[in-house]
């Protein structure tokens, strides 16, 4: 952001925005198409879009780097997996939502961690 004055939010909202035009392009567009390159037929790609991070992922990397046990963990991105599965997490940082596990987990397997640990790691 200090370089270009842009902020996160900004960037995100218009690569969503830009992901939702190719991905809208690609589905009126035949799969089919092809282009000549210097004299050669080459078929042309359409955009595949990106997979979002997933929240158990995260959890299961900032609780190494936390030093929390296994189990704890485990317990952390089996709430995170519950949470995607429901759609609580709709909407919401992915990272956030880490953290939210990790900090409720921590709670729940008497090996708490404060929410300001917890921001260290995230962010």
């Amino acid at each position: 952001m200090e370089l270009t004055k842009v902020s996160k939010k900004e960037i995100g909202r218009t690569f969503k925005t830009l992901e939702q035009f190719l991905m809208n392009r690609d589905k009126d567009s035949s799969k089919a198409k092809v282009s000549t390159a210097g004299g050669q037929v080459v078929a042309q790609e359409g955009y595949t879009g990106t997979a979002g991070a997933d929240p158990a992922d995260l959890c299961e990397r900032y609780c190494d780097v936390l030093n929390m046990a296994r189990p704890t963990s485990n317990v952390a991105v089996a709430l995170a997996g519950r949470m995607t599965a429901i759609g609580i997490l709709a909407g919401r940082s992915p990272l956030s939502s880490a953290a939210a596990c990790i900090f409720m987990a921590g709670h729940l397997m008497n090996q708490p961690k404060t929410a300001k640990d917890i921001q260290v790691v995230v962010h």
